[in-house]
């Protein structure tokens, strides 16, 4: 009995957030059934990952890095695409990452960032987020999801696209 499937790479997102550590790492990398396979894989282009605080504005950068902890056993460095940041996390806190691929969204018609801001400008006119009050912050973020609800908006519809668009990075990842 065969124990392989047929070749297929799988993109694989490994992440450890230790509150106890000053550095926390993210992993990007591809599984692979093939067993041939060294591993040796190029993205498309750049790779954008930033992590949001659940419930805030709190965006935290990681940087592509050379340099790493090796002692930390659940993320095997066998790769260069290894990220990086600095930011000290909270252990109630919770966390979400996000990972963009710009140069790989936008030749295949599916970037979102353009329209997202679009909408934010259209819904903000001009205010600043951090200078208006809680019934305000709310109203704005109502609409921001009524916006990205509508199956009319732009933003909705290339992400519809993503699957079928994107099927060897996005499609994989948000199967996963």
């Amino acid at each position: 009995m065969p124990i392989l499937a047929e070749k297929k790479e799988i993109p694989i997102v490994y992440c450890v957030l230790n509150p106890r550590d000053s550095v926390n790492y993210i992993r990007i990398n591809r599984s692979s059934q093939d067993i041939n396979n060294t591993h040796e894989f190029e993205y498309p282009g750049e790779i954008i990952v930033s992590m949001q605080e659940f419930g805030t504005n709190n965006y935290y950068a990681f940087e592509m890095t050379e340099s790493f902890n090796k002692e930390i056993k659940a993320i095997p460095f066998d790769t260069k695409y290894i990220f990086k940041t600095n930011t000290l996390v909270l252990p109630k806190n919770r966390y979400a990452l996000n990972i963009y691929f710009p140069e790989h969204m936008k030749s295949n018609n599916i970037d979102v960032n353009d329209y997202i801001e679009q909408d934010i400008q259209k819904v903000m006119q001009g205010k600043n987020f951090e200078d208006l009050s809680d019934t305000d912050k709310r109203t704005v973020i109502d609409q921001l999801q009524k916006e990205w609800t509508d199956p009319n908006n732009e933003v909705v519809k290339r992400m519809a696209q993503f699957k079928t668009k994107s099927p060897d990075i996005l499609k994989p990842i948000l199967e996963s």
